[in-house]
């Protein structure tokens, strides 16, 4: 692996330093680990305080456009960069769904049958015709056809 630095700039807003490089590499695109530990040598920091943002790979050659934050310290680290896995604003929640076992779908059929006969029954107890539900299709009506003559 081979780093050409583009661009480094202070940034003393948010305690860190902004690296864009080309990285020039053989086989298979580097992880975005193996990426920061070659530049936290190359840049003589700690790969703790080290981040990478993006390893972008240029088509049909083995280069890869990398952006590094190396920030001054741990806090502020920790104060800056997202922590995994927490929610952007804006991001939709994910939904969790349980996945239910056969079983227990088998159970709320029975469940369901169960209360659709119990309603039979009061219906008939009533003297009542249980209520059904019916499909209402419709059709479409075609008018007469008008033939040009």
């Amino acid at each position: 692996m081979n780093v050409d630095i583009k661009d480094k700039k202070e940034n003393q807003l948010l305690h860190r330093t902004e690296v864009r490089a080309e990285l020039v590499y053989s086989g298979k695109t580097p992880s975005k680990e193996e990426v920061k530990k070659f530049i936290s040598g190359k840049l003589s920091s700690d790969p703790e305080l080290t981040v990478v943002k993006k390893v972008e790979t240029v088509f049909g050659l083995e280069k890869a456009n990398v952006l590094v934050y190396v920030y001054k310290g741990k806090e502020k680290l920790k104060k800056v960069e997202p922590k995994p896995g927490k929610k952007k604003k804006g991001e939709k929640p994910k939904a969790k769904e349980e996945k239910k076992k056969p079983e227990e779908k088998k159970e709320e059929k029975k469940e369901a049958g169960e209360e659709k006969e119990k309603k039979e029954d009061k219906a008939e107890e009533k003297g009542k015709e249980p209520e059904k539900k019916e499909e209402v299709k419709e059709e479409k009506k075609e008018g007469p056809k008008e033939e040009g003559k």
